[in-house]
């Protein structure tokens, strides 16, 4: 499927990191706190049971060294329903690892709408980068944004991340939260490629295929854009 980035240049900076880009076939990952949506990490709790929560409940009690008897500890927990004071604290320092940690970035399945352009194009004075990606890529490391009316997380996947047992189970936890957004941004259409590290310039497997150059773009900008483009034998189109 097509993949796409769009990316205002209205700085030199900005301009210098796309072609950049293009050059070297590698994008930015951000971490979360640059992100434009500033609820990325608040989320409610699914507290439903299921047939594994007291066992993993059990695991992260015994783990926390504070308590004997873990397993009736957990059971205990489970019934009196008053687990959100007692993780909230755990759930602070798992969010702020996965901030420190992890990394992200965004595109879209949209090549075109005028809301993604003046949100992230520039208004005009930016570019759309056009990508290739596989199917086995997607779900792999680019993921599809989910929107709910409610975020939710569910009580197995925090336990789990909380346990810390595998890097695979804090990041699924971050996968989860990052990868489901509010209905407002559905005009959006996200995919996002998530990396266990963050800000840090990371080079794709997937070659920018064409470029879509803003109408608002300076003539200079535009001829170096268009003079890369041509040397590296990627397409290029005008914003009409």
């Amino acid at each position: 499927m097509k993949l796409y980035k769009f990316k205002s240049i209205t700085s030199e900076d900005s301009f210098r990191q796309v072609l950049q880009y293009l050059e070297r076939n590698s994008i930015w990952c951000a971490s979360v706190d640059t992100l434009n949506d500033s609820e990325e990490f608040n989320f409610a709790i699914d507290y439903q049971n299921t047939k594994n929560t007291e066992a993993l409940l059990t695991r992260l009690i015994r783990k926390s060294g504070r308590y004997g008897l873990p397993h009736q500890v957990a059971r205990l927990a489970l019934e009196s329903g008053n687990l959100e004071s007692t993780l909230e604290c755990e759930i602070d320092g798992l969010i702020k690892k996965c901030r420190e940690q992890f990394g992200v970035t965004s595109f879209s399945s949209l090549g075109y709408g005028e809301k993604l352009w003046k949100s992230y194009g520039g208004e005009g004075n930016g570019v759309i980068l056009e990508y290739d990606v596989s199917d086995s890529q997607m779900g792999d490391i680019f993921h599809f944004v989910d929107y709910k009316a409610e975020k939710k997380v569910s009580l197995d996947t925090i336990i789990r991340a909380l346990t810390g047992d595998e890097e695979d189970c804090i990041f699924d936890f971050f996968k989860n939260v990052l990868c489901t957004k509010t209905t407002k941004w559905s005009y959006e259409s996200e995919v996002r490629y998530l990396a266990k590290s963050s800000n840090i310039l990371i080079r794709l497997s997937n070659p920018v295929k064409a470029i879509v150059i803003g109408d608002m773009v300076s003539e200079e900008n535009k001829e170096k854009l268009s003079q890369l483009c041509l040397d590296k034998g990627i397409g290029i189109r005008l914003k009409t």
